[in-house]
């Protein structure tokens, strides 16, 4: 009897080796990041940079620490410094507007070669009117009417010849006013020209300036002991710095991109980023899983999903229920600040308990198969005013359902 004892409790200890093995307690992960943090990332990057940027411009300051001379010579290399600052923005600004001048002349090129063949069209009418005309003659009314076989047949040829007159004089409008038109874009593109030539001469001086201003001011760091390789070396630092911010602003800013797009009407995808996953039942009528023949109503949105993967808050709120169901399983409702409730059902393990304030993208469940439950996903259901609403696009973001179905 001990022995068949014996040999039950060994037995009872494998299954539930085996059972942890196949079914193992899911892990704690960290938080989803939300979009409110990721912007407060962005705003002190952003900081960062502008400080970078406002040492950068102190280096004229520096140069006065570094040198013995009277407080006039070190104005004068912060005057250099700055002078040389503003032409190298107005060369910046000139290069622009020199590119928009040559954009400009470019589409005026193009309306000039349309307006040349509107003209040449017309141009070539009118000389076939004239060379018809020429082969025909031009009769006279008593011509037409001894000719005509009746009054009517003399009314007819009449209306014809006035046609023709008339069509005549519109094609005579149109080789004016398309001669008209021609000669304003090709004075606009002159004009344009113009001025784009003023621009690349003052490009030029502005250039020219600027060396200038920097060799004096060469000059003036070395009367000091000053080189501009040991300027320069700063300037290099700084920049470097600023790039590998503008680096991680750039990451952010990807980041803050991703988190949006996930994110609808305030609400974000409940599963990480990254999530494998397959929508496998939508809101509304749809066949009973438990019995084929039966149609039932869905109250939510099944999320197909590998076990023990977390199940983050879609919007931050207030937990009212973190318990277990017969029919949800492990389940977490989670009223939010617009009166909204958010239900997630059927999961393995529970991180949050009732009373508790959680915020968007904080981990509250984990995936699985509890209660009454076909294989492991997360039920997400939205309720209003204590009513099932279909979740769908306006309380989970659309573009991770549409890529679930497809």
């Amino acid at each position: 009897m001990r022995k068949a004892k014996r040999f039950l409790l060994v037995l009872l200890c494998l299954v539930l080796i085996s059972a942890s093995n196949l079914f193992p307690v899911p892990t704690e992960n960290a938080e989803a990041r939300t979009i409110a943090e990721v912007e407060n990332d962005i705003r002190e990057c952003q900081k960062l940079i502008e400080a970078l940027q406002n040492e950068q411009k102190a280096i004229s300051q520096e140069i006065s620490k570094i040198s013995s001379q009277s407080a006039v010579t070190q104005d004068m290399l912060n005057t250099y410094i700055k002078e040389i600052d503003s032409l190298e923005a107005e060369i910046a600004l000139t290069e622009a507007t020199i590119e928009t001048y040559s954009i400009k002349i470019a589409e005026l090129e193009a309306d000039i070669e349309i307006k040349n063949q509107d003209l040449e069209y017309y141009n070539r009418t009118y000389d076939s009117i004239i060379r018809y005309s020429f082969e025909m003659g031009n009769p006279s009314i008593f011509q037409i009417l001894f000719e005509s076989e009746d009054f009517a047949d003399f009314l007819t040829r009449l209306d014809n010849i006035n046609y023709f007159l008339n069509y005549t004089e519109s094609i005579k409008t149109s080789i004016r006013k398309a001669k008209s038109e021609l000669e304003a874009a090709q004075e606009k593109q002159k004009a344009a020209k113009a001025e784009l030539e003023q621009y690349v001469s003052n490009l030029e001086s502005k250039k020219a300036d600027a060396t200038r201003k920097k060799a004096e001011f060469e000059d003036k760091a070395r009367s000091l002991g000053v080189t501009l390789d040991s300027m320069r070396g700063t300037y290099a630092s700084k920049s470097s710095a600023i790039a590998q911010a503008n680096a991680k602003l750039t990451a952010l800013k990807k980041e803050l991109a991703e988190l949006q797009a996930a994110s609808s009407a305030g609400y974000a995808w409940p599963l990480p980023a990254g999530t494998s996953y397959r929508i496998s039942s939508l809101f509304g009528s749809r066949q009973d899983p438990f019995n084929p023949k039966k149609v039932e109503h869905h109250q939510g949105i099944d999320i197909a999903c590998a076990y023990g993967t977390p199940i983050l808050a879609a919007n931050g709120g207030y937990v009212i229920r973190s318990e277990y169901s017969s029919s949800f399983g492990n389940v977490v409702v989670i009223l939010h600040s617009d009166g909204i409730s958010t239900l997630y059902a059927h999961a393995s393990k529970l991180a949050v308990s009732v009373g508790q304030t959680v915020k968007q993208g904080q981990v509250i469940a984990y995936v699985g198969s509890t209660g009454k439950s076909t294989g492991n996903h997360l039920h997400y259901s939205v309720l209003k005013n204590g009513a099932y609403i279909n979740p769908y696009p306006n309380y989970i973001p659309k573009a991770m359902v549409d890529k679930g179905r497809g």
